[in-house]
């Protein structure tokens, strides 16, 4: 049998005749269902601009608007404010980033994983940031093969990567929760209850988790469908029961490096 990336690799050669370019007509239900399978389709080509387009569209500062911290108007709004300055310096800096994270926000926030599910689709993002829709067989294949990383919008992993190991990975690193879009901030604002926690870890709406140095007494949850992560407490017989539970579930976290 063909494995789940063979199969997306075959059909996004045979869409790739006929993607569909930056500027062109929307598309209408009708014709994204009888497109098939799998719709190589980059989400910015039917309803926004692609983040090239979004560079033009929002990044070009002028007389009249800073922009990124590009346009005349930036040095008219700075004055001799060399705060504001440096703010701006700093935002040509993160212009690429900006507009990634702004293009992929958007794309969460009007919940098109929603609208395409209504569809019997399956929205995911592939390892070069764009969109494809995949059908039911081959998004779960694909899962099986421990591919797709959940989330708000499910990520497809480059071949030889599974969800798990990418987790854990990444929750090694001190910048993961500002490397995954959310608010990045020293300790996130928002809190679970434990109760609630293994509730949710239950009804299978936990992405993962990051437990906290330096012990591992306190961790971040990540929820299926929130832009923030939330802290629950871990602490004494909690860390203790929580293990077990999550090998039980096989939930990705990063509780190895503490023990």
């Amino acid at each position: 049998m063909r494995s789940a990336w063979a199969l997306v690799t075959a059909a996004m050669a045979a869409e790739s005749v006929c993607a569909v370019k930056t500027g062109s007509a929307r598309l209408s239900r009708r014709h994204l269902v009888e497109r098939g399978a799998f719709t190589g389709l980059t989400f910015s080509a039917a309803w926004l601009p692609s983040p090239a387009a979004a560079l033009k569209v929002y990044a070009d500062g002028n007389d009249e608007r800073c922009e990124n911290g590009e346009g005349a108007a930036c040095e008219r709004i700075a004055g001799d404010n060399e705060l504001v300055r440096r703010l701006q310096a700093q935002s040509r800096l993160n212009r690429a980033k900006n507009e990634r994270e702004l293009f992929d926000k958007t794309v969460r926030n009007l919940q098109y994983s929603d609208y395409f599910d209504a569809l019997e689709k399956n929205l995911v993002q592939l390892p070069n940031s764009s969109y494809v829709t995949l059908d039911g067989d081959t998004y779960k294949l694909l899962r099986k093969e421990g591919r797709i990383q959940p989330g708000a919008v499910d990520r497809l992993l480059p071949e030889g990567k599974t969800a798990k190991a990418a987790f854990i990975e990444a929750a090694n690193d001190p910048e993961f929760v500002c490397s995954r879009g959310f608010t990045c901030r020293q300790a996130t604002d928002g809190s679970l209850d434990y109760n609630a926690f293994k509730r949710s870890l239950y009804a299978k709406q936990v992405e993962g988790v990051v437990f906290q140095p330096p012990h591992g007494d306190a961790a971040l949850v990540l929820v299926l469908g929130l832009d923030q992560p939330l802290k629950v407490d871990m602490k004494g017989w909690k860390r203790s029961e929580m293990a077990n539970i999550l090998k039980r579930l096989d939930v990705p976290n990063n509780l190895a490096q503490f023990e």
